[in-house]
């Protein structure tokens, strides 16, 4: 959002939304149609002009478009459809796929999908293809492709892990795939291993001390990973937050290996989000204890 970055999340009064810079927030709104559901997914999304809010009520689907200008509310409110669970994808700036279980909705029209395909749990679009990550009924999770027409694509990536060792929400996974490059990028998080698997490069593997949550994007020029993890093994639920930067060749931007350290406090720090402003300008999302944070931070190769 040109130099500001938006945070959403479910709270007891409803859905709140804050612009911030990292330094001051200059807006607050809360929607207090999603009190109560604080269970069901949201998700939110800035085009270039506006902010677009997906949500459930029920079973049916949502969109809220929130204008800045002249004041920042809801401008409009649309139906989508129905289906759940539901996971929305921005393709473009301002074209942005929703995805059910049996439907894609994109541009306006509702495409069949195959009802036989596992509902979606998180999807990344590499320009010409979905990869979506899936639990599988015996406990795992697996990545299938779709098509932009709906139709069944062989995955570009080949992935399967184990759902009882994965930690954190949707068996672990977050997607940081990109029309830019072409590719998709996808993160898998257990108790056993971090893997991030680029489009087309081998897998770069990292073992977790312990109970690891972490997420990746795109920046525009490299990956960012944001990994919350335990600092030793004695050190019980006491996770730190840190960042490790890697190339789009799938080079590890860290002479140790090692994350550069975001924040070691005592309280755990979990459920780390982030998104790029621009290359290396960063905004951060996580939670220590029972409080939700935002930290901007600058990421400066040397």
């Amino acid at each position: 959002m040109g130099d500001d970055f938006a945070v959403g999340w479910a709270s007891p009064e409803g859905y709140r939304v804050t612009i911030t810079d990292g330094r001051s927030t200059s807006n607050d709104l809360t929607l207090p149609l999603m009190s109560g559901e604080q269970s069901r997914p949201a998700q939110l999304f800035w085009t270039g002009t506006e902010l677009r809010l997906y949500y459930a009520l029920g079973e049916a689907l949502f969109l809220d478009v929130l204008a800045r200008e002249p004041a920042f509310a809801v401008s409009e409110t649309r139906a989508i459809g129905a289906g759940l669970p539901f996971r929305a994808v921005q393709m473009a700036p301002e074209r942005i796929a929703v995805l059910t279980p049996g439907s894609l909705y994109l541009d306006d029209e509702e495409i069949p999908r195959s009802p036989s395909y596992i509902p979606p749990a998180r999807a990344g679009w590499n320009g010409e293809s979905f990869l979506i990550a899936n639990a599988l009924g015996h406990g795992s999770w697996t990545v299938n492709g779709l098509a932009a027409d709906g139709a069944y694509q062989t995955p570009a990536i080949d992935l399967t892990w184990c759902g009882v060792c994965a930690t954190g929400e949707a068996g672990g996974s977050t997607f940081a795939s990109s029309e830019l490059t072409g590719r998709h990028a996808l993160l898998a998080a257990t108790t056993a291993e971090i893997v991030l698997t680029i489009e087309g490069l081998a897998p770069i593997e990292r073992a977790p001390v312990a109970e690891p949550e972490a997420s990746v994007f795109w920046d525009g020029e490299r990956y960012a990973l944001l990994l919350a993890d335990q600092a030793t093994p004695s050190d019980f639920r006491n996770r730190d937050l840190g960042l490790l930067a890697v190339t789009a060749d799938g080079v590890v931007l860290s002479d140790t290996g090692e994350p550069t350290a975001i924040s070691r406090d005592p309280a755990d720090e979990r459920s780390p989000v982030g998104a790029a402003a621009a290359p290396g300008d960063y905004g951060i999302a996580w939670v220590r204890g029972e409080e939700l944070l935002f930290q901007r931070c600058s990421l400066v190769e040397r």
